[in-house]
């Protein structure tokens, strides 16, 4: 999980967008609405525009697939 994190940190910083340390959290409880939740192995911040702007915040939700389950068990999870 480590490595994946880096890799998103190089890409962000690689494009000249604002990611900090606390912008890469691991297994975070995240509401999306109507009872439900998920709990991603990591969530993810990025601040699309210049490091020093005002740009969009975008989230995004990382799973890493360690090939351990078969696509039907692991879509039966979400």
């Amino acid at each position: 999980m480590t490595e994946t994190g880096l890799l998103f940190l190089q890409d962000v910083r690689r494009r000249g967008e604002l990611c900090r340390p606390l912008d890469w959290l691991s297994k975070v409880y995240h509401p999306v609405g109507g009872g439900e939740a998920v709990i991603p192995d990591a969530l993810l911040y990025d601040r699309h525009g210049p490091a020093d702007g005002d740009g969009a915040m975008m989230r995004a939700f990382v799973e890493v697939d360690r090939a351990t389950m078969g696509p039907e068990r692991l879509a039966a999870q979400q």
